[in-house]
Formats: C-alpha cells, sequence, structure tokens
C-alpha cells in the first residue's frame, strides 16, 4: 500500500511525492494551458512583419517588394523594401507556409521544452534541486512570449544552449 510508504509529513522515500515528478507536472501545466489557449492568430504587429517576411523567404527573396508584400515596419533599402527583423527567425517558420501557418505558433513552446530539458540538465549537473524548474515555467515574459511569432523564446533558448556548453560539465 502507498499509504505505508509515505511518513506522517507526506514524504516518500525522504522527498516529498510531488517533488520527483515536479518536471512532468509543471511541463504538462505548461503544455496543456498553450494547447488550452492556442493562438487563432498574431496579435502583434511585429508578428505580422514577421510573418511576412516568412512568407517573402518563401517566395526566395528577402526583399519584401518582389515578394508582392507591403508592410508598415519595412525600411527601404537601395530601392527595396527589406523587414527590420532577423532573417534567421523567419527561416524556422518557412516551413509552415507550405502546410498551415498557425502551426508556427508552436515553434515557441518547442523551444519552451527544449529549454526546459536544458535548465533542467543544468540543475541536475549543479546538484540542485529540481524543483527550481518552476521559475523558469512561472517566468511572466518566457510563457508571454512563447504564444507569439517573436524571436525572444527561441534566442533566449539558444543562448541556454550556449551556457549549457561552454558551462556545463
Amino acid at each position: 500500500r502507498s499509504s505505508d510508504l509515505l511518513n506522517p509529513d507526506g514524504v516518500l522515500a525522504g522527498r516529498p511525492w510531488w517533488e520527483k515528478h515536479i518536471f512532468a507536472l509543471l511541463l504538462g501545466t505548461y503544455l496543456a494551458g498553450f494547447l488550452l489557449f492556442y493562438p487563432a492568430t498574431w496579435a502583434i504587429d511585429d508578428e505580422g512583419s514577421i510573418l511576412a517576411l516568412t512568407a517573402s523567404l518563401a517566395r526566395g527573396t528577402v526583399f519584401l517588394d518582389r515578394a508582392g508584400i507591403d508592410v508598415g515596419t519595412a525600411f527601404a533599402w537601395k530601392g527595396h523594401l527589406l523587414s527590420k527583423y532577423s532573417p534567421f527567425h523567419a527561416l524556422l517558420l518557412v516551413p509552415f507556409v507550405y502546410s498551415n501557418w498557425r502551426l508556427m505558433f508552436l515553434v515557441g513552446p518547442a523551444f519552451v521544452v527544449i529549454g526546459a530539458f536544458v535548465i533542467r540538465r543544468m540543475l541536475q549537473e549543479r546538484g540542485l534541486p529540481e524543483h527550481w524548474i518552476a521559475l523558469y515555467f512561472l517566468c511572466p515574459g518566457l510563457t508571454y512570449y512563447s504564444r507569439t511569432l517573436m524571436a525572444a523564446v527561441p534566442a533566449a533558448v539558444l543562448a541556454l544552449i550556449g551556457s549549457l556548453l561552454l558551462f556545463g560539465e
């Protein structure tokens, strides 16, 4: 019986029952919340510009005007319109132009999941309790930007990966 394994404080094998599964619980909660409120469309003007650049790259050019796209956030350069956003992030989104553009919104959460595993590894390497991963999942900026087409989450997670590779054991 599982009740025989718990002491009066609710501790299982020296640790609270939830601590053994905290990573899976937090990851599952994040993913459930994301799926429950899956973005139906883009909401920030910057996202529209990234989407325009993505469509332009899918048509084989970085020049928005050559792709037939005109957005207010572009700037003129040698007679052409260029996006002010990074083409590297837009390249991550190009495959979704050919299927369903709304699936682009899965890129942010995918990087959140990758980042969670990176943070977990960092905690393990330093012998720190895994429940500190809660700070990662409770970061408001991470939660907000993971629901957008912005490059903030992929950039932050790539920085985490770089830190792990540079400072990891």
